[in-house]
């Protein structure tokens, strides 16, 4: 029976140091991947806490501040106006304003313009049928002399619109988008922006599905300006009816 002769000690090592390198590689891939996933989730509930936390202190303020001045609605509305530019400004430094998407002037033009047409179509359609409410503003606008009527179409249809957008589709809905995709992005600022308005169900509704019309210009424009200028036509239309009636 032949002996057999035992290998070098440095025969297969190659093979077998290969073998030892390969298992600590994917050990550290299985980790990298495990730490990419908490970081991952601690940066949405992070974009998550924070916008929460904006918008409650926001709102609060509103409570506190604006309703109380409900019998003067130039203080209110120059007062809820400054606590939105607080939060935009507030938000821009932590934030940089860069995250808000600004794209081509002509594609956030010709969006804009073609989704801002939609909510004046429908609500002097409603108006005119009789099905329309007009809004709070309207008294305002109605007793005031050109100087505030002048005011008021400032505020509700230039000022408002402008600021409203920096804050809930340019930082709100960019900084949700980030984490948690285009729909989950959509969804959430919409129904922030919502509850920012709270002025009964019916209003609640229409204001979220006009959130949603902004957020998806903002989305389809790649420009803040694509959802100002729709937003400002929807409010432009209120002004409109407060003149003809």
């Amino acid at each position: 029976m032949d002996e057999q002769i035992p290998k070098e000690p440095n025969e297969g090592s190659e093979v077998s140091g290969e073998e030892l390198s390969a298992a600590p590689l994917e050990d550290e891939s299985k980790e990298g991947r495990l730490n990419g996933g908490v970081q991952m989730e601690h940066g949405k509930r992070r974009i998550l806490t924070e916008i929460l936390l904006v918008w409650i202190v926001l709102r609060a303020l509103f409570t506190v501040t604006v309703q109380d001045l409900s019998g003067s609605w130039f203080l209110a509305s120059g007062v809820g106006n400054a606590l939105v530019c607080m939060a935009v400004c507030f938000l821009g430094v932590r934030h940089s304003f860069r995250i808000i998407d600004t794209g081509n002037t002509k594609k956030a033009l010709s969006y804009g313009v073609g989704i801002g047409v939609i909510f004046p179509a429908i609500v002097l359609l409603s108006y005119f049928g009789g099905q329309h409410v007009l809004p709070p503003e309207y008294g305002v606008f109605a007793s005031s002399g050109v100087f505030g009527k002048l005011l008021v179409s400032l505020f509700v249809a230039g000022i408002g619109p402008i600021i409203e957008e920096l804050l809930f589709r340019g930082f709100f809905y960019s900084m949700l988008r980030t984490r948690f995709g285009v729909a989950w992005a959509t969804l959430l600022s919409s129904l922030l922006f919502a509850g920012m308005h709270p002025l009964g169900i019916a209003k609640l509704i229409s204001t979220f599905l006009r959130g949603l019309v902004f957020a998806w210009a903002y989305q389809k424009s790649r420009s803040i300006w694509g959802s100002v200028i729709a937003h400002v036509m929807n409010n432009a239309t209120y002004i409109l009816l407060f003149c003809l009636a």
